[in-house]
């Protein structure tokens, strides 16, 4: 769906959804544990359901908000992961638990996300582990998954530690992860330890080695979900640019790691403000960025937009990652402000964007199909000169379904052209 966009002002409340990193890990540690969880508050999403269809294909019980495993696997599957990275990368250790072969597909870009993380770590591990060719779906992988050391990169990606923390407590002995390279989003790994300690499941972190305690069960969770940081940050950028925005549902003491995004937006002296668990944002004069996004690629797309709007030289590091996500990520998000012809300078590993006060956007823009590229793309409205189209605006139904609908209520404001205009 392809969408003009207008200019306009950000103004009102916005009930932010609930967090897409903890819905994943809540989901599946309650998937694990014999006893019934209840999780109010689960994002809706394309990515979420990929995860509770493949979680059902196992045998996970549910009535929400009720879920119940334990899991288990007496024939052979074909499940689709969509276009969910997290999806796939946390459930193909669930899956060598179970000694039948199962065949892992995706859509998108996702058959072209590297597994190679994996494909090394088991290795080392009497499992099936195989595709017949590039890319990298389907993926056909078969256990039963015996204990032992597994040594990861953990360069790429937090999800791959992810999902073998959530498989190996089960196992009939204990194990230990070796972590080699430069830990990705080690947050994120924090926050899965977390969830772990919630199902009373016991793991021992000590960088760069972690020890699984094996033969654990995994017990009841009680849980609501908290609202997501990492889209936060377009509501919360958008009103810094333009706006007066009241975002509710976000926990002040959150261990999501992207709340990083608001603590920089602070620190460059945005006018941002608590009461209780909601934030008033309003239009502020802004210091340059300066920080890695080694930890937080999510948040680049909107915080690099947000740069473009500062007349100053802003500083980005560690941007390699972004290239590996649903879209080329970093790319595309340098050739859109070199189109508005904001001063873009640098690579990956250190980039510059001089900006200026208002946005040149003139013509279409493709999202991609990257969510994230199509929601910075509609909050950047807010410094928009004229009205500018958006292809193929669908793509936010993967992490966000209701973010139009959102999007109006706050003044955004476009109209729907059709699939190609």
């Amino acid at each position: 769906m392809d969408v003009r966009v207008f200019p306009t002002q950000f103004k009102g409340n916005v009930d932010l959804i609930g967090s897409k990193s903890l819905s994943h890990r809540l989901l599946i540690a309650a998937s694990l544990s014999p006893f019934q969880s209840a999780l109010n508050g689960l994002m809706q999403s394309v990515d979420i359901s990929a995860t509770l269809s493949i979680l059902h294909a196992f045998g996970l019980q549910s009535e929400p908000p009720v879920f119940k495993g334990p899991l288990s696997c007496d024939a052979p599957l074909q499940v689709n992961a969509k276009a969910s990275g997290s999806t796939l990368r946390f459930l193909i250790p669930l899956a060598l638990l179970f000694d039948q072969p199962i065949t892992f597909t995706g859509e998108d870009r996702l058959p072209e996300r590297s597994l190679d993380a994996y494909a090394r770590c088991f290795k080392e591990h009497p499992v099936r582990f195989s595709r017949q060719q590039a890319p990298w779906l389907p993926l056909t992988v078969q256990g039963p998954l015996k204990p032992g050391t597994f040594t990861l990169d953990a360069s790429l990606s937090s999800q791959f530690v992810s999902g073998l923390l959530f498989a190996l407590p089960l196992l009939p002995g204990d194990s230990k992860i070796i972590l080699e390279g430069d830990v990705a989003s080690e947050p994120y790994i924090q926050m899965t330890l977390e969830v772990l300690r919630k199902s009373r499941i016991e793991i021992i972190y000590t960088p760069p080695e972690i020890i699984i305690p094996g033969y654990q069960t995994y017990h009841a969770i009680q849980e609501t979900v908290e609202g997501d940081y990492s889209h936060s940050i377009f509501f919360l950028a958008g009103a810094l640019m333009n706006g007066n925005l009241s975002i509710h549902n976000l926990n002040p003491t959150s261990i999501q790691g992207d709340q990083q995004g608001l603590e920089w937006l602070q620190a460059m002296g945005g006018n941002i403000t608590w009461n209780h668990t909601q934030l008033t944002v309003n239009t502020s004069t802004l210091q340059p960025f300066n920080g890695s996004m080694a930890h937080h690629p999510d948040l680049a797309p909107m915080l690099m937009a947000l740069a473009a709007s500062i007349p100053q030289t802003s500083h980005f590091y560690d941007l390699e990652r972004l290239n590996h996500k649903e879209s080329r990520r970093l790319d595309a998000m340098v050739t859109l402000l070199k189109r508005m012809n904001v001063d873009v300078r640098g690579d990956a590993r250190h980039l510059q964007i001089i900006g200026q006060p208002h946005f040149h956007l003139d013509g279409a823009f493709h999202t991609h199909a990257d969510h994230r590229l199509a929601m910075t793309l509609l909050m950047m409205a807010a410094k928009a000169h004229q009205p500018y189209i958006v292809r193929g605006v669908e793509c936010v139904d993967k992490s966000y379904p209701e973010f139009l609908d959102v999007y109006r209520t706050i003044g955004g404001r476009f109209e729907i052209l059709g699939d190609r205009s």
